[in-house]
């Protein structure tokens, strides 16, 4: 994907928070992701927190149209 579009990979990388849910140890993450101003991705996350800190355990994504 670089090599198609070196300029997009220049843009400053932002997201935003869609979905949290969280049940103890267990969270599931939906986030739009943004290069510049262009909607890059949607990421789904599956975390499971071990001890003090999150893992991510499964990612997914989509790229909109």
């Amino acid at each position: 994907m670089k090599e198609k579009s070196p300029e997009l990979w220049q843009n400053s990388t932002d997201y935003e928070l869609c979905i949290l849910d969280n049940t103890d140890n267990t969270a599931v993450v939906k986030t739009d992701v943004y290069k510049g101003e262009i909607h890059f991705s949607i990421d789904y996350m599956l975390l499971y927190r071990l001890e003090d800190e999150w893992r991510i355990v499964s990612k997914i994504f989509s790229v909109p149209k």
